[in-house]
């Protein structure tokens, strides 16, 4: 039990010194925006107008997931055609 509590320790301490990532820091910080900004709707009573109408009309909440999940794919398949094109690129230019 001892080695376990040895290990986690410095692993914790080997991960605390790491050097940080930019683009994962900048996701964290978003991340965080995002749930203080649905912490603050919650609170101001947003959430549950939200929820009311989800409740009033599921048939609209659902056409809304669905529209959501269309242009979820939708960007996913441009960004997905935009690394095509780039390793295209990278590798005509070597």
């Amino acid at each position: 039990m001892m080695f376990l509590l040895r290990s986690a320790f410095w692993i914790a301490t080997v991960a605390f010194f790491l050097p940080g990532d930019p683009a994962a820091d900048a996701l964290t910080g978003s991340a965080r925006a995002a749930v203080h900004t649905v912490t603050t709707a919650a609170d101001d009573g947003a959430f549950a107008a939200v929820a009311d109408v989800c409740m009033d009309s599921p048939d609209l909440c659902t056409a809304g997931v669905n529209a959501i999940d269309d242009a979820q794919d939708l960007a996913v398949q441009g960004l997905d055609a935009l690394a095509a094109t780039l390793n295209d690129e990278k590798t005509a230019s070597n």
